[in-house]
């Protein structure tokens, strides 16, 4: 997707921006009902990110330990492995985006396509990443917390004990460290609006996507509990 990008940068005769509306209104494509440059560029990429979601999706609902014990995904699984339906779906998803790209003829549907694809396969992405972690947990009774208790908890760790069996808990900082580069995702909303003209209504929706996906299916999985304090133990060997 980047390469694509980067390679309409190079041939755009007018502007540094690929997705630029006066490029978009004195480009019109005449075979597709008057579509732009700009909005079919962003329909292409769409594509590529539901094919590239289903394809993650069945590798994410293969690998995935902690989902074989639900049902309802077990029967997602069980349809992502049929050799002709999910296909089906693919085919009638590129359709929608491409005759909806038509009708419209518009950014705001395109770009509308891509932030919701985009925010969803961010999200099935970094899943698939964290396919062996399991939910967070209490270190001395392993019970397992809730989204709201780890959110809670995630900021309050230093004094937090556990809900259950009352006993101090710590968040275990070198589990966190391989997901430091999290936060920026949102950000790059702002990336997508300066370099590829994405509108700036679609931007904080990008930035609440990414953030409610992060908060409510990747934190649960990257925050850890242990019953040792860390930070002290990082301090003793560097000598404070």
């Amino acid at each position: 997707m980047l390469a694509l990008f980067f390679v309409m940068i190079s041939i755009s005769p007018n502007d540094s921006k690929l997705l630029n509306e006066t490029t978009a209104a004195n480009n019109k494509l005449a075979l597709l009902n008057g579509l732009s440059l700009a909005e079919a560029t962003w329909s292409i990429v769409s594509s590529i990110i539901w094919i590239a979601l289903y394809i993650v999706a069945k590798k994410c609902f293969a690998h995935t330990k902690r989902w074989k014990t639900n049902p309802r995904l077990q029967e997602v699984h069980a349809f992502l492995q049929k050799p002709l339906q999910p296909k089906v779906i693919v085919a009638i998803g590129l359709v929608v985006i491409w005759v909806g790209t038509i009708y419209f003829s518009s950014l705001w549907y395109s770009q509308l396509i891509f932030v919701l694809l985009g925010g969803t396969f961010v999200t099935l992405s970094i899943l698939n990443q964290a396919c062996d972690y399991n939910k967070a947990r209490c270190p001395h009774c392993h019970v397992p917390f809730t989204r709201k208790q780890i959110v809670k908890k995630t900021y309050m760790a230093f004094r937090e004990t556990c809900d259950s069996c009352k006993k101090p808990i710590y968040l275990d900082r070198h589990v966190m460290t391989s997901f430091l580069l999290l936060p920026i995702l949102p950000i790059s909303g702002s990336w997508l609006h300066s370099l590829f003209d994405l509108k700036k209504f679609y931007v904080p929706v990008w930035i609440g996507l990414i953030i409610a996906s992060l908060i409510y299916f990747i934190l649960p999985l990257v925050v850890q509990f242990t019953d040792k304090d860390t930070t002290a133990e990082d301090m003793k060997k560097g000598g404070f």
